[in-house]
């Protein structure tokens, strides 16, 4: 919002009943946290689905895609810790969380179980 950049879809804002108008004021209400909530649901899906992709690609490429994942995932769970309240909980990774998802995205070779198990990384 401070960049006046919008990424959510305005027919889901519509779903919700958030305006423009309402969504520039920077108030949280119930309507918006069940809009991200949501949003993250959906997201969360699109990286399950993906998690597969980093196996599919070039040694060089895999690394990266891994780290794209779980540092993906870490920011979701954030979300969710703070309830959907972005206007005062804004998700960050610490350097401490940085050096989780380096590691696991070392040591993790196959996402593709998190995908079909989606409880292994949610339990995390």
């Amino acid at each position: 919002r401070k960049k006046d950049r919008l990424y959510i879809p305005l027919e889901d804002m519509r779903r919700f009943g958030i305006t423009l108008e309402f969504w520039n004021t920077g108030v949280m209400n119930e309507h918006f946290k069940k809009l991200l909530k949501f949003q993250v649901g959906r997201t969360r899906e699109l990286f399950y689905k993906g998690a597969e992709l980093p196996s599919l690609v070039e040694r060089d490429l895999q690394l990266e895609l891994k780290l794209v994942w779980f540092g993906g995932m870490s920011v979701l769970k954030k979300l969710d810790k703070a309830k959907y309240d972005v206007y005062n909980h804004r998700p960050s990774l610490t350097t401490f969380d940085k050096g989780i998802i380096l590691l696991r995205a070392i040591l993790v070779n196959n996402l593709s179980r998190f995908g079909k198990k989606k409880e292994l990384w949610d339990l995390q």
